[in-house]
Order: structure tokens, then sequence, then C-alpha cells
């Protein structure tokens, strides 16, 4: 496996970032041809140009990066992007103590059809408190809402890892603007920050290698990790 880091050369490119940011759908588009020996032209029609490696995008002061994992190797020279690539092959331990972030769609299925776990728990609790109190809910109370939930979807998903209380959990609509579609696709991101403890270094490296929740093709399940 690698991981690589891609931040823009010119800052004239800038603008052309923008435009890409506000469309997450075509971001598998960019990254694919940027590996080593691949063009989108040369993929098969079994082959999902986001089947093998998971991006998250960053934008800190006006300045994008590109974090992926990936099992193939990405080029080092580029026109646009900066691309420093290295084999990544976490060292784990039971009970080793690090710092996190990830980027997650957490979803749930409800009734055949899959949704955003913090839009269904907001909606059931302004449901139960209307029945119950008959008024609408607080925006602090909304925010508890997303916090609890956001923190009990992630700590169900078993990661081999302990999570730390407190997280840092923030969270987003993203729209997808996909071709020829009448309205685009709007889902929740979260973003988690902060502590955990290796239970299951194998399983947890799956969970680096693999990611985490449903969107990974639109910049979801990349968790990144550092010594805490």
């Amino acid at each position: 496996m690698y991981i690589s880091r891609l931040t823009l050369k010119a800052q004239n490119s800038y603008q052309w970032f923008k435009v890409l940011k506000k469309n997450q759908y075509q971001w598998h588009q960019v990254l694919w041809p940027l590996f080593e020996g691949q063009s989108l032209r040369h993929h098969s029609h079994d082959q999902k140009p986001w089947a093998d490696f998971l991006y998250r995008v960053d934008l800190s002061e006006n300045q994008p990066t590109v974090y992926v994992v990936s099992a193939r190797k990405m080029q080092t020279e580029h026109s646009l992007w900066q691309i420093d690539s290295k084999p990544y092959q976490p060292q784990l331990y039971p009970g080793q103590t690090l710092f996190f972030s990830l980027r997650a769609n957490p979803t749930l299925k409800h009734r055949g059809k899959r949704h955003s776990v913090i839009t269904h728990a907001k909606k059931i609790f302004k449901q139960q408190l209307q029945a119950t109190q008959n008024r609408l809910p607080e925006p602090y109370e909304l925010w508890q809402v997303t916090q609890q939930t956001a923190y009990q979807w992630l700590d169900k998903q078993s990661l081999g890892i302990q999570l730390k209380a407190p997280l840092r959990i923030e969270h987003h609509d993203e729209y997808l603007h996909k071709n020829k579609a009448p309205a685009p696709i709007c889902y929740t991101a979260i973003d988690y920050q902060g502590s955990c403890t290796v239970n299951d270094p194998k399983r947890f490296k799956q969970a680096l290698y693999q990611g985490v929740g449903k969107s990974r093709r639109f910049g979801c399940g990349l968790i990144l990790i550092k010594p805490a």
C-alpha cells in the first residue's frame, strides 16, 4: 500500500480547484490517471476507477491538499500537482494511542432505502419532542443529537479501536452534480478528530486500507493517523 499527499504547484491553479471542489463526483476521474501506468481510457468496464484507492480533499487557508491511500503508487512528476508518495505500512500494536482524523458518510437502511444517520436521528427526535412536549427542538438540542449520533455510529463500526472521548465532530453537506441529473445529489459528511486506543491491530489496519462507511468514491472513508 501507498500513502500520498498532493498539493497544487501553481497558485493560479486554485481557480480550477474551486470549480472541481464543487463537484465531488469528478474527483475519482481526476485522480485515476495520476497512478503509474493508468489512464481513464485504459481501464476495463469491469474495473471501477475508485476501487483500489481512498482519498480526501482538505482545504486550509485556501491551500488544497489531497490525501490518497492506494494499492498502487502514484506518479511523482506532474505538471499540476506536487505528489509526495511513499509505502504505507503502519506499525500498530495493542494498547497504542493514536490521533486520528476521518471524514465519513454515516448511513443506515430504513424501509429499504439508505439515509443519513444524522438526518434520521433528527427526524425521530423532532417527532418525539412534538408528541411529548408539543414543541420544536432548540438548536442546541439538535447539535447534541448530531454529536451523540455521529459518535455512536463510529463506535459501532468495529474498527479494532477504542474511541477516547471527547471527539471533535463537525458535519456538513456535500453536493454531487452528476451528468444529466435534474438536481444535485446531497449527502452528509462528518469530520471526526480525536484520539483512540488500538485493540485489534489487524482489524484497524484493514480499516486504514479499505476505509469506513459509504461514499468512499466521493472523498469519504479515509482515516489519517499519527502518534498521540
